[in-house]
């Protein structure tokens, strides 16, 4: 199961392990956390997409598109974490610490990757 951390102990274990930045191209380029990779989940669309589902039709509806547009993404996400995991680590942050970490965390922990996420993502970190 995936494991949260503080912002002062993600930064720590930053140091060792890869720290995959699942925040959209936009959310990336505007700041990251130092040495972190992207890695988005969704393009600067579908993250606009999801988000505005999200507000008029509610959770569950924005849910299912997000998982329209990851689904055909998920077995290359897994090839890729292989090739960049530290013995079988990896670090997950979103903007804060929501859906799209756990989403991501819940997948790679499934495959048998050690997966800690950032507690309040991004914002809190910031």
């Amino acid at each position: 199961m995936p494991e949260k951390l503080s912002p002062s102990d993600f930064l720590e274990a930053a140091k060792i392990y890869p720290v995959l930045d699942v925040r959209s191209p936009g959310e990336y380029t505007r700041a990251r956390i130092p040495g972190a990779i992207s890695f988005p989940i969704f393009d600067d669309a579908q993250r606009a997409a999801v988000g505005t589902c999200y507000k008029q039709q509610g959770k569950d509806q924005a849910i299912e598109l997000g998982l329209e547009f990851v689904g055909p993404k998920l077995a290359n996400w897994v090839k890729q974490v292989k090739k960049l995991a530290v013995e079988g680590t990896v670090l997950v942050h979103c903007w804060r610490g929501g859906m799209r970490s756990a989403g991501v965390a819940w997948l790679l922990d499934l495959y048998g990757f050690k997966v800690y996420t950032l507690v309040g993502g991004y914002k809190v970190y910031r």
